[in-house]
């Protein structure tokens, strides 16, 4: 799915990359075989894609090519079966997109 993102960015513009993107998230959504996490991601994917777009709008310094090291990152912390690992690893993610957004927000202003 990294790959797929990648040629995306390299051959369409962002055109399906926001497509993608969820994918790679519901993909790791429907690993977890978790029944109330599944539901909770599909009431909140509205809201994420709203931030991400938001985001690729906003903040002047946003590259897509930080989507792809992130996914590796969060895939990379999958692979280690460590919980710690996974959530600092989202932490630190959502950390730098939410300043992202509040940076595009003063930015617009």
């Amino acid at each position: 799915m990294i790959r797929q993102q990648e040629l995306t960015i390299e051959y369409e513009g962002s055109t399906h990359l926001g497509m993608l993107n969820r994918q790679f998230h519901l993909y790791i959504v429907e690993l977890a075989d978790n029944q109330h996490l599944a539901s909770t991601w599909k009431s909140l994917a509205t809201q994420y894609q709203a931030v991400i777009n938001y985001r690729a709008g906003a903040y002047p310094e946003y590259d897509e090519h930080q989507m792809l090291s992130d996914h590796q990152m969060i895939l990379d912390a999958l692979r280690t079966h460590d919980p710690n690992q996974v959530a600092a690893v989202n932490e630190r993610i959502n950390w730098r997109v939410a300043g992202q957004c509040r940076q595009g927000l003063i930015t617009t202003q």
